[in-house]
């Protein structure tokens, strides 16, 4: 499960002691509730809800239609069946959501005692890449700036808002978020709050964890329904007319999608199910995601970004990311598991240890922690005091759950732990939590009593219902998994490095399914004196923990930093931390490369704490580019304060707050560093925003804000702004449609670039398959003609691919000579005929520092390139003038190349 508190999942109550089962009911409707219940027009064909024909039936409103007759408008009213029914599901929900657990009948805590919200923001899927772009499958979810996320957040109050839909639309809203974020607990929270009077626009909440539905057998969209939630319940007939008739107000939730095992091709046509046959689950589910049954519910998803769910986000209409806690969170979540005065001692003794603090922000890791720290005070052994890496933390949990007899259960139990660490690991390959382990009775009754695993239904029919087993949480599963790596003779120290490596490899990497586990894997060998550990000293297999030790330091050591990618370092950092190896650290760090961009990854606190701790010891000075990793102002901060760290990057927006902030509680030291620190070199144009942005800098340059607060600093006064200062090449790829607009807000900025030495105006490599051209035309170069002066220091002018003609061409040419230290002139595909070639030609002796000029594919005529041909006589400063063009006949081509082998018609 992927939050920070066990629930009581749906799945259990009908099989495990002290959970109630619901009763079982007869809903026989009474004569009254057949009067309220009456049609119109009776059907006389069973209900189908995948028909197009729904969308002309209404529900019951007391309003006469004064519309034609035909076809039938039928209404359905709330029975006293429907209403009964309802209440049994609240019952039912009520059950499932008013506790948590660590895990499964551990630390057992109300749920409204210690909920604490979650960060939630609304953002939207973009393409991968331009390749493919129109597939689904190439979709993820854009990386938003500080500010942009503040403008996106989203709370309980408006998770299920959707803009845009119709009443009869199915609605389906993704809660995305990685392991522990919190996403379980969230839903939790909503059945919870259902059954206590909120989210009043639904009428029926329907919790599915998706693990119990890979065991179901072929179901009706009916039995699928009611099955799982009240197996008891009969004549549903009748409660499944009114969902079908008042769809709008059903919600469906599908918890842990990933746990789905048959979640391929569910957009498929020929998979889609009907509502009145049975189906697979598979064919019901991809009915739901089609919006073809139960059309008008709406759908909640909860999965794990870049997973199995990635492929169905061009079908989502709503996608919320959930971030976890923040640090108020965090406290706040401390004293409510902390109701006595221990929660200061816990607060204070969590702020010592730093790495354990960054991983709070995942909710199920700080109530892990806070599980820690509780035993201790119970024990009553004086000061609080938490492990240094995550293997440790683990091993702590391990020790509580084992009711703090560790040796004397290990040495009872020591292959009971062996087997169920080598199911997690085949759980963790196949990307499930699911624990097959039907002959292993004693081991499983050993699991289930200490917690490491829990039981769920793995069907919902009858009495004769089976009980399945999960793993608690997937931290707990990967941690066995790494105990098994480590202890297994059937893993030999050649197949764990290869299992285990960081390196590129041709085949397309199962998302990260490995990572937690190698960081356990890696902490565990190098983990020394530890109880649990040391009883597995006494079996036969304990010889294999010290040659695998020395295979995994060596590998390590030896690995070629410069070839991993971004994803790949941050763990190699989280592995290389949990050795706590001094020499290891320094032996890595000083492999690290001046130059770390980060952009498009995530960066998550933990992230930050160990990539600093990696880069203190480095002897290098790093240039960091931390854009687009959803970094929040603290992480930003810390990168800034770092000694060797030379030059930072952030967004202009994201670095404007870091200098309020710095401002308003008189760090002006650190205020003073930022600034001389933070870069934007080379500057993208990409959107209406990015132009924005500029302007906000050099606002900030010419205002001298923030400049003035460094007045009484060690350095002196800032006088300018150095980002502004140190810009020196501007890259412009708005496109067609927003190129002249940006462009025209661009020129007004650009007198203030006097360092810029490169404008591209066509836009780097990357963009020029999407933005063909920015057409700025003769207007938008009459604009830039009129501050080339400013310019002082441009040296290269990039134009192509902007509908120049000759007028623009001629502004141009008046301006261009006041540019002396300009090498590069770029006009390539560009309408520039022969007087735009005749007055470049007038100019080309001026300009003393031109190099190279690229005029090719214009309409240049003969006329125009002997005119340039013969200005060469006068250049001879110029090395290259590109300048074929289909308008240029074969022998005036051939005539001037004669003439001056400088130009280039290739």
């Amino acid at each position: 499960m992927n939050t920070y508190s066990q629930t009581v999942s749906p799945e259990v109550s009908a099989i495990v002691p002290g959970f109630p089962s619901p009763q079982s009911v007869d809903i026989q409707s009474s004569p009254e509730s057949m009067t309220s219940a009456q049609l119109v027009d009776s059907p006389t064909s069973p209900v189908s809800v995948d028909s197009e024909r729904l969308d002309l039936e209404i529900e019951s409103s007391g309003e006469e239609s004064s519309g034609p007759t035909n076809p039938t408008i039928k209404s359905y009213g709330k029975t006293k069946g429907v209403e009964a029914c309802i209440e049994m599901v609240k019952e039912y929900l009520r059950d499932m959501s008013q506790h948590s657990y660590i895990c499964h009948e551990h630390d057992e805590m109300l749920l409204e005692d210690i909920y604490v919200d979650v960060t939630m923001v609304e953002v939207q899927a973009e393409n991968k890449s331009a390749k493919n772009a129109s597939k689904c499958l190439d979709k993820e979810c854009k990386i938003y700036d500080i500010a942009e996320r503040e403008r996106g957040a989203v709370n309980l109050s408006n998770l299920f808002d959707v803009s845009g839909k119709r009443p009869r639309e199915t609605k389906i809203v993704a809660l995305l978020g990685r392991a522990g974020i919190g996403k379980s607990v969230l839903v939790q929270k909503i059945c919870h709050d259902w059954v206590n009077g909120s989210f009043r626009q639904f009428e029926f909440v329907f919790w599915f964890k998706c693990r119990m539905l890979n065991f179901a057998k072929q179901n009706t969209l009916k039995d699928l329904l009611f099955h799982p939630f009240l197996p008891t319940l009969k004549n549903t007939d009748e409660v499944f007319q009114y969902l079908c008739h008042n769809s709008r107000k059903v919600l469906l939730i599908l918890d842990d999608f990933e746990d789905l095992y048959y979640h391929d091709g569910l957009l498929q046509p020929s998979v889609c199910g009907s509502a009145e046959r049975p189906h697979t689950v598979k064919q019901l589910f991809a009915g739901l995601l089609q919006k073809k049954l139960l059309k008008g519910c709406t759908i909640a998803i909860t999965a794990r970004p870049k997973e199995t769910f990635n492929q169905y986000l061009g079908r989502v209409d709503k996608i919320v990311e959930v971030l976890g806690f923040r640090p108020h969170h965090v406290q706040e979540f401390l004293h409510r598991y902390f109701e006595d005065s221990s929660a200061a001692e816990a607060v204070a003794c969590l702020q010592e240890q730093g790495y354990l603090l960054s991983f709070c922000s995942t909710p199920l890791l700080c109530r892990f922690i806070c599980f820690v720290l509780k035993a201790q005070h119970q024990t009553g052994d004086g000061r609080l005091v938490l492990p240094s890496t995550l293997t440790h933390l683990f091993l702590n949990i391990f020790h509580v759950l084992l009711q703090g007899k560790t040796q004397n259960v290990v040495a009872l139990h020591r292959q009971n732990i062996l087997e169920l660490s080598k199911h997690a690991f085949a759980g963790v390959q196949c990307h499930y939590n699911v624990c097959m382990t039907s002959r292993a009775v004693e081991m499983s009754n050993f699991a289930l009593k200490h917690g490491f695993l829990r039981p769920f239904l793995m069907t919902g029919e009858g009495k004769g219902q089976e009980c399945g087993k999960t793993f608690s949480h997937s931290f707990l599963q990967n941690f066995l998994a790494g105990l098994y790596l480590l202890f297994s003779e059937d893993v030999k120290c050649k197949g764990l490095m290869k299992l285990i490596s960081l390196e590129h490899r041709k085949r397309k990497s199962q998302a990260d399914w490995l990572d937690v586990v190698r960081r356990f894997l890696v902490g565990l060998a190098f983990q020394e004196g530890n109880d649990f550990l040391h009883s597995f000293a006494h079996h036969p297999k304990a010889n294999v923990k010290g040659k695998k030790q020395k295979s995994l330091q060596k590998y390590l050591a030896e690995l070629d930093v410069s070839a991993l990618s971004t994803s790949k370092l941050l763990e190699l950092c989280h592995c290389v931390y949990e050795t706590q190896s001094t020499e290891l650290t320094e032996r890595v760090a000083a492999k690290l490369g001046q130059r770390l961009s980060f952009r498009g990854t995530r960066l998550t606190p933990a992230d930050i704490f160990v990539l600093l701790y990696i880069m203190r010891s480095s002897p290098n000075n790093f240039a960091v580019d931390l854009r687009e990793t959803n970094i929040d102002l603290t992480g930003i901060q810390q990168f800034a304060e770092l000694r060797n760290v030379t030059s930072f990057r952030v967004s202009v927006c994201d670095a404007i707050k870091l200098w309020e902030h710095l401002e308003q509680n008189g760090l002006r030291e650190l205020l003073r560093q930022s600034l001389l620190k933070f870069s934007v070199n080379p500057f993208e144009i990409k959107s209406l925003k990015d132009i924005d942005d500029l302007d906000l800098l050099v606002q900030i340059h010419k205002d001298r804000r923030f400049l003035l607060s460094t007045h009484d600093t060690s350095g002196g006064e800032l006088y300018e702004l150095p980002a502004v200062r140190t810009l020196q090449v501007l890259e412009f790829a708005l496109g067609p449609v927003d190129g002249p607009q940006g462009f025209q807000k661009l020129t007004k900025i650009l007198p203030a670039l006097a360092f810029l030495k490169y404008l591209d105006l066509e836009g780097p490599s990357s963009q020029k398959v999407k933005m063909s051209e920015n057409k700025i035309g003769d207007e938008g170069a009459e604009r830039l003609a009129k501050v080339l002066s400013n310019l002082t220091s441009l040296e290269k002018l990039t134009l192509s691919r902007n509908q120049i003609a000759d007028r623009g061409a001629q502004e141009l040419a008046r301006s261009l000579p006041s540019l002396k230290f300009l090498k590069t002139l770029s006009l390539y595909d560009n309408i520039i005929g022969d007087k735009g070639a005749e007055k470049l030609a007038e100019i080309l002796p001026v300009m003393k520092s031109l190099k190279v000029l690229d005029v090719k594919f214009n309409k240049i005529t003969d006329a125009g390139a002997q005119r340039l041909t013969q200005s060469l006589k006068d250049c001879p400063h110029i090395e290259t003038i590109w300048l074929w063009s289909p308008t240029i006949t074969h022998w005036m081509s051939v005539h001037i190349q004669q003439i001056d082998v400088r130009i280039n018609l290739q």
